[in-house]
């Protein structure tokens, strides 16, 4: 009964010596993972302390933001298929310069076919849309595969800034 005994306690002292090494090395770890980087140093004159400045409000902050977004950022939406009717030369097409951009688009369809200019829009500021138009040039009955061309403009030099494009498909009806 004694070898027993003295099993149990030697089984008991060699877990707690495990459990002991493990706790140091957990809480070694976690003090070198804390004093890993070296405190800031401000040299120099102290840091003047807060006197007339005020937190931007929640409003203010979100037209910042959402200026630097329209300066930097820019959405067309255009529809991929257009129809026309060759008679009047009318039809629909879709082109939106989205509220959100800064800067005012003029929109050219080319035929993929022969490079020719069947549709340009003229300027589209920002918030506007276009869904009824003319083509510029009489067209065969079919279907046409059409490249558009987005000018965008500065809206204060009025200069070209760039230029994206969409494909498009034109359908010339009867």
């Amino acid at each position: 009964m004694k070898l027993k005994n003295n099993k149990l306690k030697k089984r008991f002292f060699i877990i707690l010596l495990l459990l002991l090494l493990l706790a140091g090395v957990a809480g070694g770890y976690y003090w070198y993972k804390n004093n890993q980087n070296p405190k800031d140093l401000i040299a120099g004159e102290a840091f003047p302390p807060t006197k007339d400045a005020h937190k931007m409000t929640d409003k203010e902050m979100k037209a910042f933001k959402q200026k630097e977004v329209d300066e930097t950022q820019f959405t067309l939406t255009i529809f991929p298929e257009a129809t026309f009717n060759q008679e009047t030369l009318e039809g629909n097409i879709y082109i939106k310069n989205e509220p959100v951009n800064a800067y005012p688009i003029n929109v050219k369809v080319n035929l993929d076919s022969d490079k020719s200019l069947v549709y340009e829009s003229g300027i589209i500021q920002p918030g506007y849309e276009i869904t009824k138009a003319k083509l510029a040039k009489k067209v065969a009955v079919g279907t046409y595969k059409a490249t558009a061309y987005v000018d965008i403009y500065d809206n204060k030099t009025k200069q070209k800034r760039g230029t994206t494009q969409a494909v498009v498909t034109i359908q010339v009806n009867e």
